[in-house]
């Protein structure tokens, strides 16, 4: 008995010492969604994986309706296709602020946050808004990084300044953990881990400046990259699981596989690593791949190449179809359950378009998206930013 006793002493002194979220399980469900609200779309490429699959059908043809409009008051303003909770409303980006509109597109509130927002912000499963992105101030464009977290009725919860360096702000998505643990990256700082209250956790320095936005694995691992050609794979912890040195320039974000594999653009193929840090295959594109890749249940991978096509590749890395779309698209192409996908071109005159799963066109609807992704709700209605300013919702034409 005596000589247990300073065991148990000193695990009983371990416990205690140990951060309240440190203690909860990591686990994860395929979906990646654990962490995030039981919703439609509650965060940029829909899930923490980033697949940008949605488990419910778009539309099939297409009938747009404007619904919001922020261009009277930011005429050059981008307008960021929304966030959708359990309850319908939308949370959308709009320049330097955050707007709710109801399920039935009844306008509810706007925060003017004068921050620089780039991505969808994410909802958590308690329903609050993280809004994540960078102040911009001062003849030379100094940046710094902030996180709020507002609840459903607009009121602030908390406030997270990242590092005052001068030369730093998320540019990425936030992503959110299955205990809740926020994960930003600051483009000159690295990786943060933040709590759900607000308080940091750790901090993970990159060996380049990022405007990765985190991807998180199924076992909990979070993905980034850094414009030194690394790609990251980093423990719930803060610790170095594996870097892969691409010897190339990656493009954008990582979206991870079911079995952890993490698949992301180059400056002229999609790369395959697995979950050890492994490379798999590597499929050659004529041109840089221009966003993120989409992965869809069956493991098809879709991503978009600067030589204005897309091409459909299998979980081995085999060509399936290419399509050709007259212009470069801008954000990740969105997948509906039954695998038709849906993008925006940027050209003198942009598109909102949908082509099937086997490559066949759809429709196509004369509005620029620019650099925001469509969105799906569960009634089968399609949400697009637009870079003038506005928010559609595209239905089926009757």
């Amino acid at each position: 008995m005596i000589r247990r006793l300073p065991i148990a002493v000193v695990f009983i002194i371990v416990l205690c010492s140990c951060d309240p979220n440190d203690l909860k399980d990591i686990t994860y469900d395929e979906t990646g969604m654990l962490g995030l609200a039981d919703s439609p779309w509650p965060c940029e490429g829909h899930d923490s994986r980033r697949t940008s699959q949605s488990p419910y059908p778009g539309p099939g043809s297409a009938m747009a309706s404007l619904i919001y409009d922020s261009s009277p008051d930011y005429a050059m303003a981008d307008a960021l296709s929304p966030a959708i909770d359990a309850s319908g409303n939308l949370y959308c980006g709009a320049w330097v602020d955050i707007l709710k509109l109801s399920a039935d597109h009844e306008f509810e509130w706007r925060n003017e946050l004068m921050l620089y927002l780039r991505n969808i912000p994410p909802i958590g499963r308690d329903g609050t808004i993280y809004v994540g992105g960078f102040d911009q101030y001062g003849v030379q464009n100094y940046t710094d990084g902030q996180i709020i977290a507002l609840d459903a009725s607009n009121n602030q919860k908390w406030v997270f300044d990242l590092p005052d360096q001068h030369n730093g702000g998320i540019f990425g998505a936030l992503a959110i953990g299955s205990n809740g643990t926020i994960y930003a990256v600051d483009k000159s700082d690295g990786l943060f881990a933040i709590s759900s209250s607000g308080k940091e956790l750790w901090t993970y320095e990159l060996e380049s400046s990022s405007y990765s936005s985190p991807a998180i694995a199924p076992d909990g691992t979070i993905y980034v990259v850094d414009y030194d050609e690394n790609i990251y794979a980093i423990k719930p912890d803060g610790k170095l699981r594996w870097k892969y040195p691409a010897g190339k320039d990656v493009q954008y974000e990582v979206v991870a596989g079911e079995d952890g594999t993490a698949y992301i653009g180059t400056e002229n193929s999609l790369l395959a690593i697995d979950e050890n840090g492994n490379k798999l295959w590597e499929f050659i594109l004529p041109d840089a791949s221009t966003n993120r890749p989409s992965l869809a249940d069956d493991g098809t991978l879709y991503i978009a190449c600067a030589d204005h096509a897309i091409y459909a590749v299998d979980s081995d890395g085999n060509q399936v179809w290419k399509y050709d779309t007259e212009g470069n698209i801008t954000a990740p192409i969105t997948i509906d359950a039954s695998g038709s996908l849906y993008f925006g071109t940027f050209t003198d005159a942009g598109k909102l378009m949908s082509v099937s799963g086997q490559g066949a066109f759809i429709w196509e609807y004369p509005i620029e998206l620019g650099y925001s992704q469509p969105v799906i709700d569960s009634d089968g209605a399609l949400y697009a930013g637009t870079v003038d300013g506005k928010i559609y919702v595209i239905r089926e034409s009757e």
